[in-house]
């Protein structure tokens, strides 16, 4: 149709050319199969054509290299005469660059485009012969080149169009050169160079996978031998032991391979201790795909034991995050008794249980800054409880704590009471009350609840007095509420609840640990992710946190004890239970003391030493620190700055504008609060509000009602305060406010506080310095409106 030799076909050939690299033609299978069709219309325009595709593979995507092999291999299928001998030659050109890429990424894309021509040798007789007359001139003698780039692509090329060899040819010249190639591969596996050994790894557990069958016995056990001896050790390079990792982890699904495999695998476990953390993420790859298949149990490997030493140890994230996916359903196989297997697992192996903990919630918190870390952080986690299953565990592990604290052991006497250990853990399904966590008899464990007899008379009396012990604070009232929790364990027999045993002072600060762990994702739920607020509510009750901090202090008697407190307090800052707790530690900061600070003035002792608690007298940095940061957390952050430049001389005392109907009240309040002179604070626990008035549950949920008034219209002249959330409209005060003030505001009490505070003035002076070292806190500092004047005063 055309004439190629007359000169003013030049531009209808510029036309034709242009095809071959337009996305059009490209992506449309027509296109394709027209660009195919040029291959054959003259010698010299299937070369130029050739070269355009040639010149598009170095930058072209996946899918516009995977084009190409079509085309070529349509175009080789197709064409007859001299125009086919061309288009052989062009294969072969693909083909001897693929040897000589000089970057991987080059080598690879023209492998892609190769592979089209590999894939159709099943179905298209004469694929297998042309792969014969292509690659035998040049593809061995690769394997001898000085270069290892060259070895290296040789070895990926060779792999990728295993076996090569003519179907029609004698059998024994096939075995011959199948016996050629396996040895060309296997000698790679010994090469100098560690980039020619990572991809023998890699190409030589691929032809396994694909092969198993065909290859001899003996050769197949040669090779996983060397692999798993001796390169899955290689101390030159962690890609040639990745590379054996993902080699292995691409034969197990392979049903022939598995009986070999099965052994070959434990001589690769020591790896689970690698230098490098993609090592061992690709280790526990290879054990998590091992967990998918039925013949293979992942703790005939890997002892549950080592990978619990291995996530307490490991302070990557991707691998910690892998291994939690290994032991998931073995200890936390739903939420009855994953509460009773965290509590065991805290006990024998802190650091494992807290890097299980931490796990759990991970989904919540902040993605990590490292460079490393974010980039190998999926999106999903593979680790997905859902949230309410966590909030059961958590306020499970919360009235297990309280319960205990008043009855803590003695080193000697858990010694006395010690056991020995369990048995290895069992992965069990989400039936409920199923048997099989590891730890100590002292350890909370699953039981049975027990039958009832026909005659047991029901106990009024005692659960009156637990009624009444639940009103006080202390470690009577989380011993009550703890047995209460206890007491109301689901009437199934096979229900697992957590047995109130006695706990020793390490056993429960560990615990305690792993309950701010899911404290802190649980926050960060609803602070980052936006959860609701009230999924998280059922954690702890109003006094939890309280009672936690007051056993904590007084019972377990540890600095760190109280750091985890303080630390789950501003993580939930937003629950009623953090309001609680935060209240305890302004009144205390009022008569004088923090937390930490250890120096407690003689006359402060004089007045308050019943409410100081012993904390007032540790001087430990860290417990300081964390105080403030919990008072320095949310919004409430305005009345922590404001008693800190009270005690400094930096704030003027503002007039005290109590609710105009607060002298009523205030009989109401002083009676309910017994007499005991805290009558704003008693009121709070009590349920009412500042001015004494009973909680007016008939408001409306999002609405905040005033104080005096009880309504919450007008809003805009309504008051919130900066330190407790109290509302009153600037009409009902007593002196009335003229008008909105334009910065902070504290409620009567507040102010009160604020203005009696006995905190010494190089205290105060202390506790802005150590504000000023934490990021957040300072930076809030920093743009309040006293801290000019607070600097001066500390000048």
């Amino acid at each position: 149709l055309l004439d190629f030799e007359d000169a003013n076909i030049h531009d209808t050939k510029r036309m034709l050319l242009v095809v071959a690299r337009d996305p059009a033609f490209i992506k449309a299978a027509e296109g394709r199969r027209f660009i195919a069709f040029l291959f054959k219309l003259h010698p010299s325009l299937t070369q130029e054509v050739a070269a355009i595709v040639r010149n598009q593979i170095a930058s072209g995507h996946r899918s516009v290299l995977e084009a190409y092999g079509e085309i070529f291999f349509r175009a080789w299928r197709d064409t007859v005469g001299p125009c086919a001998a061309e288009v052989e030659n062009e294969l072969q050109r693909l083909m001897q660059a693929a040897i000589l890429a000089s970057t991987p990424r080059l080598a690879a894309s023209l492998r892609i485009v190769l592979n089209s021509l590999h894939s159709h040798k099943p179905v298209e007789k004469r694929v297998a012969p042309l792969m014969v007359r292509l690659y035998d001139p040049i593809l061995p003698r690769a394997f001898g080149a000085a270069n290892a780039e060259v070895r290296r692509n040789a070895v990926n090329l060779l792999a990728a169009a295993f076996p090569i060899m003519d179907p029609e040819a004698p059998a024994v010249e096939n075995n011959t050169r199948m016996t050629q190639q396996m040895s060309l591969l296997m000698e790679s596996l010994a090469d100098s160079c560690p980039v020619v050994r990572e991809a023998a790894a890699a190409g030589c557990c691929h032809v396994l996978d694909r092969y198993w069958e065909l290859i001899p016995a003996a050769t197949s056990a040669k090779i996983m031998s060397d692999i798993t001896t001796k390169l899955a050790y290689d101390g030159a390079s962690k890609g040639v032991r990745v590379a054996v990792l993902r080699g292995l982890r691409q034969l197990v699904d392979n049903q022939n391979a598995q009986p070999v495999l099965k052994k070959a695998l434990t001589g690769v476990t020591a790896l689970l201790h690698d230098a490098e953390p993609v090592v061992r993420e690709a280790l526990m790859d290879l054990v998590l795909a091992v967990t998918n298949c039925r013949d293979f149990k992942f703790w005939e490997l890997i002892a549950p034991e080592a990978l619990l030493e291995a996530v307490a140890a490991d302070g990557d994230e991707g691998v910690a995050r892998k291994i939690v996916r290994l032991l998931l359903p073995s200890y936390f196989p739903n939420a009855d008794s994953g509460a009773t297997y965290m509590a065991a697992l805290l006990r024998a192996n802190p650091g494992a249980a807290q890097a299980l903990c931490r796990q759990l919630v991970s989904r919540y918190l902040p993605a990590p800054s490292s460079p490393h870390d974010s980039a190998s952080q999926p999106a999903d986690y593979g680790i997905s409880v859902p949230l309410e299953q966590l909030v059961q565990v958590a306020s499970t592990l919360a009235s297990h704590l309280t319960a205990t604290a008043g009855s803590l052991q003695t080193p000697e006497e858990a010694a006395g009471a010690a056991s020995p250990p369990a048995k290895r853990p069992k992965a069990t399904s989400n039936k409920r009350g199923k048997k099989g966590a590891a730890g100590s008899s002292a350890a909370v464990a699953g039981k049975k609840r027990a039958k009832k007899k026909e005659a047991q008379p029901e106990p009024e009396e005692e659960e009156a007095d637990a009624d009444e012990q639940h009103g006080e604070s202390g470690g009577g009232s989380a011993a009550s509420r703890g047995a209460a929790v206890a007491d109301q364990a689901a009437d199934d027999d096979d229900d697992v609840v957590l047995v109130q045993e006695r706990e020793t002072a390490d056993s429960w600060v560990n615990i305690l640990g792993g309950l701010a762990l899911l404290v802190e994702g649980l926050g960060a739920a609803v602070t980052a992710r936006g959860v609701d607020g009230n999924e998280v509510a059922a954690v702890f009750d109003d006094a939890g946190l309280e009672e936690l901090l007051r056993a904590a202090e007084e019972d377990v008697r540890k600095p760190e004890a109280m750091r985890l407190v303080l630390r789950m307090t501003a993580s939930v800052h937003f629950l009623p239970a953090a309001a609680r707790a935060r209240t305890l530690l302004y009144r205390r900061m009022t008569n004088g003391c923090v937390p930490g600070l250890g120096s407690v003035p003689a006359e402060v002792l004089d007045v308050a030493a019943s409410d100081l608690g012993a904390a007032a007298h540790w001087d430990d940095p860290e417990l300081l620190a964390e105080a403030l940061k919990t008072l320095a957390t949310g919004h409430h952050a305005p009345k922590l700055f404001a008693m800190l430049a009270g005690a400094l001389g930096a704030r003027e005392p503002q007039p005290l504008r109590r609710p105009r109907n607060a002298d009523k009240a205030k009989d109401k309040a002083k009676a309910a609060a017994g007499g005991s002179g805290q009558d704003g604070l008693m009121a709070e626990l009590l349920g009412l509000d500042s001015a004494g008035h009973e909680a007016d549950t008939d408001c409306c949920e999002h609405d905040v009602a005033c104080v005096s008034c009880k309504r919450a219209e007008p809003a805009d002249t309504m008051l919130l305060c900066d330190g407790c959330d109290l509302g009153c409209h600037i009409a009902c005060m007593r002196p009335a406010l003229p008008a909105v003030p334009a910065g902070d505001w504290l409620c009567w009490h507040c102010e009160a506080q604020v203005q009696g505070t006995a905190l010494p003035p190089a205290a105060a002076g202390r506790c802005v310095a150590l504000l000023l070292q934490m990021d957040e806190p300072r930076q809030l500092l920093c743009n309040h409106e006293l801290f000019p004047r607070i600097i001066e005063q500390l000048k």
